[in-house]
């Protein structure tokens, strides 16, 4: 029995590797990468405060548009964390709520909270999946996120489920680079928009890593939830909400 079992677990991980592959090479099959989105122009300030050279997209992850990660390590364990765009956005975060282990999740569904100042975020989830363990040492140092979001910053760990449908919703490699360049124009054009945005902290103090979010206006935060972290749409007007 043994044996059978080792040999359907190689089998299992194999597939997964195979699926991943084919739709890297799919994507790269299908043409050039997307095209790369027009330089940020503005103020130096501004030019410090988007700039692309500070966001991290290590080239083994894969990538939810709701800007959170997932890794896999095995055909039944992956970790999930917080990606370098939104950690460096929020600021300091202050606290996390964990999922419970042994919760069924879907992929976009809320997955955790943090705490910036007196606002709670929800962030969702990049698989399908059980919730198996949680990172007790982030419990209770959440500023491990922003020293090591991709490594001792992880949030959760989960037995992923439906992986050859829900990895191509996901984004890794070049994609994810693409993708990660046009959130930042994304949100130039949002804090350029948004007077109480521009206000809340000035672009050298978010370089020196004060939390934009912290001191911004509620209603303002709440609208850049929704349209950066992408929760499921049904559930986003009662879990976006921000206090």
């Amino acid at each position: 029995m043994v044996a059978i079992f080792v040999v359907l677990t190689i089998i299992t991980f194999l597939f997964v590797d195979y699926v991943v592959q084919k739709i890297q090479a799919r994507r790269t099959d299908s043409g050039a990468s997307p095209s790369r989105p027009p330089e940020i122009e503005g103020h130096p300030d501004e030019a410090l405060l988007l700039s692309t050279d500070t966001i991290t997209v290590p080239s083994t992850y894969f990538f939810h548009r709701g800007h959170t990660w997932i890794k896999f390590s095995s055909p039944k364990r992956a970790r999930v964390g917080l990606d370098d765009f939104a950690q460096k956005i929020l600021g300091r975060i202050e606290a996390i709520q964990f999922p419970r282990i042994g919760e069924m999740i879907r992929q976009g569904d809320p997955l955790f909270m943090v705490r910036v100042g007196q606002h709670k975020l929800f962030l969702p989830a990049p698989s399908d999946g059980i919730v198996t363990h949680i990172n007790a040492e982030l419990a209770g140092a959440p500023t491990l996120i922003h020293s090591s979001p991709f490594e001792g910053g992880w949030v959760c760990e989960m037995n992923p489920e439906n992986v050859s449908q829900g990895v191509r919703e996901l984004l890794s490699g070049e994609d994810a680079v693409q993708w990660e360049l046009h959130e930042l124009n994304r949100l130039h054009q949002f804090l350029s928009e948004k007077k109480e945005a521009r206000l809340a902290i000035s672009a050298k103090e978010f370089a020196l890593g004060r939390s934009w979010a912290a001191n911004c206006e509620a209603h303002v935060l709440n609208e850049f939830s929704k349209l950066f972290f992408a929760l499921d749409q049904e559930r986003s007007e009662l879990l976006t909400e921000v206090s």
